[in-house]
């Protein structure tokens, strides 16, 4: 998969794409676009429970880090 202008691709000893919520985006869909998969949101919330108190709710502008390994 391709980089959007979205996001910025960080390549340490794991892969992680940081990506900026935008209005109506769920972990569920941000998961679908990422991992094909809206079952792996779960991968994206453990990663960034420090900015995410609730996995229902994300505020547009959160930035998330996608772990892509």
């Amino acid at each position: 998969m391709g980089t959007k202008s979205c996001c910025t691709v960080h390549q340490r000893h794991n892969p992680i794409i940081q990506y900026t919520a935008e209005k109506d985006d769920t972990l569920q869909k941000i998961s679908k676009k990422f991992y094909d998969s809206y079952s792996k949101w779960t991968r994206i919330y453990e990663a960034n429970k420090s900015v995410i108190p609730n996995p229902d709710r994300i505020k547009p502008g959160t930035v998330l880090q996608i772990p892509m390994d």
